[in-house]
């Protein structure tokens, strides 16, 4: 009997603490969906995981937000019958919770997620149904920042449909709404949504710029939301790394490579730190193309190379395979290499025939290859080409080995006649290089001292000096150093070093090539006689020692060489 009572008593608590396990306080639960909603941008199987622990509950309005996110979490990953169970479970849980405040907020949160999953499938119409029923929904409860949220969907739509000018208005005014009323969100929520809005912002700009081309304002607006959106999501990795490929993208159009290379590089590793495979298999061919319009084949042709690999061992996105086939054949041709050129052509036509892309916003806005007869037409002439080469090389190749043949069996003979062998060789000398010897007193003299103190007084009175040097034209001089000059005014040279950094903003010697330059252009525009002399000449009037510094640094200055820069002048006098 007692043996009994304790199996009663441990079955008692066993069910009692299962129970405890599947109850989770209020507040528990705000924490646990707000680390869901915050991730589902971030990181899919951590949003999965507090999705999870919510399901767990034993509060009906708990399991509905958990299946309702899990709906579109699902969708993420392309798994559109788990996305459609999850959400038929979504709503019987929420039918069977009793009508409070926190139900029509679970309600709005579970339309906005089959919003999110229809325009995941470009069911525009059906999403935009979903979040209208769940903006109803939020205003009923005055649920401001869900609104909001909402806003930023349906703005999105209109993107999509082409309506850029009404989704970067609606997007403005949710910003505007979430700076006035930042206290309504936690510092979290809060760089999340402003991560968002800016992010939609560059994209619609951006959008708009692609469809307008001479429209740049778009593109410089699209770059300013972009380097925004980076600022807010030093830890929201998805957008980051989406506001990085895009700005490199701009950039790309700009013309500055090296910028949109180092974008590329950094979300190149974002890509593969979260391990977004098809964001990385994107970028590892976009370093292939940006190293291509940057004329740097090689570079190109290793991350094209790495892009076939990636695909044949994955399948992952055949578009980027066929791009980067279409370029190795350029380059390859480029070069001279007809075999290669010949054998990513082939690939090129040969997967480009087999494979059928359906038409949306974004492919068509970058892929320039569907559809596309002059590519077609491109890539045939260089088969022809290619073909055609390596024949004649082949022909060359045969015609010079008997040509290399019959020298060498007259060099033979030649030596046999001879009997002898003559060996040439070059004498190198070498020169012995003298180093300068530095005393101890001289070694200190190079060191600078960590912090240099001049009294204003003494500041000015320097200043003056220099520059009544500079009017009496010292810096013409071929010896105008900062040794000259400390001597000049009776003080050091670091004194000057200092004086010249501060007002000037410049190193001693980029100050005076700046004056002796400043002194030629003035020369250059007003005396015709002195822009009759050599480069030379010219560099010797103004204390160069040669004219390659000169040159140099005329053109660091004005763009041009002086031969350039005079004949300007002379086309304008003559005009």
């Amino acid at each position: 009997m007692r043996n009994y009572f304790i199996v009663i008593l441990l079955l008692t608590n066993a069910i009692s603490f299962s129970q405890q396990e599947n109850e989770i306080s209020d507040s528990d639960y705000k924490k646990l969906q707000a680390r869901a909603r915050l991730n589902i941008n971030n990181s899919v199987d951590s949003s999965f995981y507090y999705a999870n622990k919510i399901e767990k509950s034993s509060n009906n309005i708990h399991k509905a937000f958990a299946k309702g996110i899990k709906s579109y979490l699902y969708q993420k990953k392309n798994d559109t019958i788990q996305s459609n169970k999850n959400y038929v479970l979504a709503n019987e849980f929420i039918n069977k919770s009793s009508d409070s405040y926190e139900k029509t907020r679970t309600k709005a949160l579970i339309l906005n997620y089959k919003g999110l999953t229809e325009w995941k499938r470009k069911n525009f119409s059906e999403a935009l149904k979903s979040y209208f029923k769940a903006k109803e929904l939020s205003n009923l409860i005055n649920e401001k920042a869900l609104v909001i949220t909402l806003n930023t969907n349906i703005a999105l739509l209109y993107a999509d449909t082409g309506d850029f000018d009404n989704a970067i208005k609606i997007t403005k005014q949710s910003n505007k709404f979430i700076d006035k009323n930042s206290l309504l969100y936690d510092d979290e929520s809060l760089k999340l949504n402003k991560s968002l809005i800016n992010l939609n912002i560059g994209n619609y700009f951006f959008k708009k710029y692609v469809e307008d081309t001479k429209s740049i304002e778009f593109l410089d607006s699209s770059e300013v939301y972009f380097q925004k959106c980076i600022v807010f999501s030093k830890k929201i990795h998805e957008n980051k790394f989406i506001a990085q490929r895009n700005l490199a993208s701009i950039y790309h159009f700009k013309g500055k490579y090296d910028k949109a290379e180092l974008l590329l590089v950094s979300a190149l590793s974002i890509s593969k730190d979260k391990k977004f495979e098809n964001e990385y298999f994107d970028i590892i061919y976009n370093i292939g193309d940006l190293n291509y319009y940057k004329k740097d084949y090689l570079k190109a042709l290793i991350y094209f190379k790495k892009t076939d690999s990636i695909y044949l061992r994955s399948k992952i996105s055949p578009i980027n395979y066929i791009k980067s086939n279409y370029f190795q054949a350029k380059i390859y041709d480029s070069i001279g290499d007809n075999e290669k050129a010949l054998y990513h052509s082939k690939i090129y036509l040969n997967n480009f025939e087999k494979n059928e892309f359906k038409e949306n916003n974004e492919i068509a806005k970058v892929n320039f290859l569907r559809n596309n007869e002059n590519v077609k037409e491109e890539i045939s002439k260089i088969i022809t080409q290619s073909e055609r080469k390596i024949l004649f090389r082949n022909i060359i190749l045969v015609i010079s080995i008997l040509f290399a043949l019959i020298i060498v069996y007259f060099l033979w003979r030649n030596i046999k006649i001879k009997n002898k062998t003559q060996l040439l060789f070059d004498e190198f000398k070498s020169n012995n290089i003298k180093l300068t010897d530095f005393n101890v007193a001289d070694l200190k003299k190079l060191i600078k001292p960590s912090s240099i103190s001049i009294s204003e007084e003494k500041e000015k009175e320097l200043l003056e000096k220099l520059k009544d040097l500079e009017k009496k034209n010292y810096f013409l001089r071929q010896d105008f150093s900062q040794t000259f000059v400390s001597k000049k005014l009776k003080t050091n040279t670091t004194y000057i070093s200092v004086i010249v950094n501060k007002y000037y903003n410049k190193t001693f010697s980029e100050y005076s090539n700046e004056l002796k330059i400043n002194y030629v252009i003035n020369e250059m525009l007003n005396n015709p006689t002195y822009r009759k002399y050599s480069t030379q000449a010219i560099a010797e009037s103004v204390g160069f020692k040669n004219n390659v510094s000169f040159t140099k640094s005329f053109n660091k200055r004005t763009g041009l060489t002086p031969a350039q820069f005079i004949k300007n002048i002379e086309d304008k006098v003559n005009l």
